[in-house]
C-alpha cells in the first residue's frame, strides 16, 4: 500500500475519533420535578447523567442534577474533564440517602476529599431522589468553577466536563470519605454554557431549599 493511501486511511481514522468525541455534548432537558431546563448528558451505556444551569446574571454558582443507577457503585463528576488534578464529585447511594463528597486526584488511586476552602455543594428538595432504577441529586454549587489547579469560567461559551461510574460499591458507603474503587467506565462531554441559564433559576433555587 502506498504511503499516500496510509496516510488517506490514518487522516479518516484520525476525523472519525474527533467527530466521536464532539459528538458527546450536553443537550436541553427539562426535569418535571423543578420545571427547569437543564444543559444535560447522558450516557446510555452506565446510564450516567449529568445537567447543569446557571443564573441569568453569570456568577460563581451553578445548579447541577447528577442521576445514578441504584444498582451502581458509585458515579463520579469531574468539573475539569480528566481525572487529575481536577474537582470532583463523587456520590452514590446508601439505603435512603445519597452520600456525596468533593474529591481530588493528583495520581490514578483512590481520589481523598477535597478539604480546601471554596466549593460548596447545598442539595435541593426538588430534583432529589430515589426510585427503582436511579437515584438523583439535584444541588447548588457555589465556588465549584475554582479550585487549587485550575478552574473555567461559568460564563464563557463552552465547558468540558467528565464523568465515571463503578459497579463496586465504595468500602465503607455510610461515609462520604470512603475510599471507591477503580470505575468500570469514564469519558469526557462538552456543555454548551452559553446555553444554560434560565430565568427559573433563582425561583427554583428558593423553592427548593
Amino acid at each position: 500500500m502506498r504511503f499516500s493511501t496510509l496516510f488517506s486511511v490514518a487522516a479518516t481514522l484520525v476525523a472519525s475519533a474527533v467527530t466521536l468525541v464532539n459528538a458527546q455534548v450536553a443537550d436541553p432537558y427539562t426535569d418535571p420535578s423543578t420545571n427547569i431546563t437543564f444543559q444535560r448528558f447522558y450516557q446510555a451505556q452506565k446510564d450516567f447523567s449529568f445537567g447543569i444551569v446557571t443564573p441569568e446574571t453569570p456568577s460563581d454558582e451553578f445548579i447541577g442534577q447528577l442521576t445514578g443507577p441504584v444498582k451502581g457503585g458509585w458515579t463520579g463528576l469531574s468539573l475539569g474533564g480528566g481525572m487529575m488534578q481536577a474537582l470532583l464529585i463523587v456520590a452514590w447511594k446508601n439505603g435512603e440517602e445519597i452520600v456525596h463528597s468533593f474529591r481530588y486526584a493528583s495520581q490514578f488511586s483512590s481520589p481523598p476529599l477535597y478539604t480546601s476552602p471554596g466549593p460548596v455543594l447545598t442539595p435541593l428538595s426538588c430534583g432529589t431522589g430515589i426510585n427503582e432504577t436511579h437515584w438523583t441529586l439535584t444541588f447548588v454549587c457555589k465556588g465549584c468553577n475554582e479550585w487549587t489547579s485550575g478552574g473555567f469560567d461559568l460564563d464563557s461559551d463552552s465547558g468540558r466536563f467528565g464523568w465515571a461510574v463503578a459497579s463496586q460499591a465504595p468500602a465503607t458507603p455510610a461515609k462520604p470519605d470512603s475510599p471507591v474503587n477503580k470505575h468500570d467506565g469514564q469519558g469526557q462531554f462538552g456543555v454548551p454554557l452559553s446555553a444554560a441559564s434560565s430565568s427559573l433559576y433563582e425561583i427554583v433555587k428558593a423553592r427548593c431549599k
